[in-house]
């Protein structure tokens, strides 16, 4: 009877360990499946991410160019109506100094002939003698 508690203990240590060895098998397969599904889930995780900041990046770049193209569509718009008023004033200033130039010119022409004409008076003024006191004959 000893014999077969002892055999009967050895098949029974026997069955435990061979039991755990396969437990722990089973535990090991579990954690490394639990470990590809956890991987699987971020790297899925991290392509939805990648996806919605590329979308992101896009719908950002789009804005930012739209808001470039109204700007300078604003500058243009404004150049021109700049340029639009301006153009008038320019045509105004450009017909003043054609206008001061003229001025400027009939009034050297005037100059010229004002001194001639005070040249030819007062050659005349020179010709002209006055007759000196009158004497009366004695």
């Amino acid at each position: 009877m000893g014999t077969e508690v002892i055999a009967l203990g050895a098949s029974f240590l026997a069955s435990v360990f061979a039991f755990g060895v396969f437990m722990w098998r089973v535990v090991v397969k579990m954690f490394e499946q639990f470990g590809t599904r956890i991987d699987q889930q971020f790297a899925n995780l991290d392509g939805k991410f990648s996806d919605r900041f590329e979308t992101l990046d896009r719908k950002i770049d789009d804005r930012f160019q739209t808001l470039d193209r109204k700007i300078d569509d604003r500058f243009v718009t404004l150049d021109r109506r700049i340029d639009e008023k301006i153009q008038p004033i320019e045509a105004k200033v450009d017909k003043l100094d054609r206008k001061v130039d003229e001025l400027a010119k009939d009034h050297q022409s005037l100059a010229r002939q004002l001194a001639e004409f005070r040249g030819e008076v007062r050659g005349r003024l020179g010709e002209l003698t006055l007759p000196g006191p009158q004497q009366e004959p004695v």
